[in-house]
């Protein structure tokens, strides 16, 4: 279930200053040997900011005792990046933090039969052109 939110910090990569709208969607693939990549794009209605926030990378219970390498894949030329390399005796899950890409972006399996599973949060953050400010309260 989305979560929605007004506000921001200035920590935050999404903040812009002011009043602004974030959603917070949770996301998630699986990848394998039947399927070996994944594109998560964004929906071109959303005209917004956008990140892909990255949780956590692990094994199902069915992955074979071998190496399981899931690798980046740049939109553009360029080598694909790993990302984790996991095997179930030594290396079951991977907690990412800071983690955060533009979409959109491509996993691939690299190496390995899987099961990968991939989570995270697609964050959208957008200022309201229509928003104007409430009137001060006063109590009566």
């Amino acid at each position: 279930m989305p979560f929605m939110g007004w506000g921001g910090s200035p920590s935050d990569p999404l903040y812009g200053g002011g009043l602004h709208l974030t959603l917070f969607v949770p996301i998630g693939c699986e990848l394998s040997s039947e399927r070996s990549s994944y594109t998560f794009q964004m929906p071109e209605e959303w005209q917004c900011e956008q990140q892909l926030a990255l949780r956590t990378i692990c094994l199902g219970a069915q992955a074979r005792d071998e190496f399981h390498v899931l690798e980046l894949v740049p939109n553009e030329e360029g080598a694909a990046v790993p990302l984790a390399t996991l095997k179930p005796s030594v290396l079951p899950m991977v907690t990412l933090v800071g983690v955060e890409l533009t979409p959109p972006v491509t996993f691939r399996l690299r190496a390995g039969s899987g099961p990968v599973y991939i989570s995270g949060q697609h964050v959208a953050s957008k200022t309201p052109t229509h928003y104007q400010p409430l009137p001060p309260h006063s109590d009566p």
